[in-house]
């Protein structure tokens, strides 16, 4: 706990929650303009949905700089996003994050 206290209030990290605070709004709203989406991906009257938010995706994450690909398969859309390539060539460290954009049916209410 004191390590993150020291973190979120050193100089280098100014920047960035100079930036949160900035776009705080914004990403909010995008946030739960996602969130709204019914991508449920048990249900096959959703698949329009799954689709649609497959597409959301996309165009946030080329929004925001990342090169994105839409695979089609015979489910639902798998999106894959990377940041762009230094031009220099330099490499740099890059890690990975996984996430999945299909949610859960809200029923049955009573389980």
């Amino acid at each position: 706990m004191i390590a993150l206290h020291l973190l979120l209030h050193s100089a280098r990290m100014q920047p960035v929650l100079d930036y949160l605070r900035a776009h705080g709004a914004r990403f909010e709203e995008e946030l739960c303009e996602y969130l709204r989406m019914p991508s449920v991906s048990a249900q096959s009257h959703h698949a329009k949905d799954m689709r649609a938010t497959a597409d959301w995706l996309v165009k946030h994450c080329r929004a925001i700089g990342l090169k994105v690909k839409k695979h089609i398969t015979d489910f639902h859309p798998i999106v894959t996003a990377r940041t762009p390539r230094m031009k220099s060539g330099e490499k740099r460290p890059h890690f990975m994050v996984y996430g999945h954009y299909d949610v859960q049916p809200p029923e049955p209410l009573h389980e």
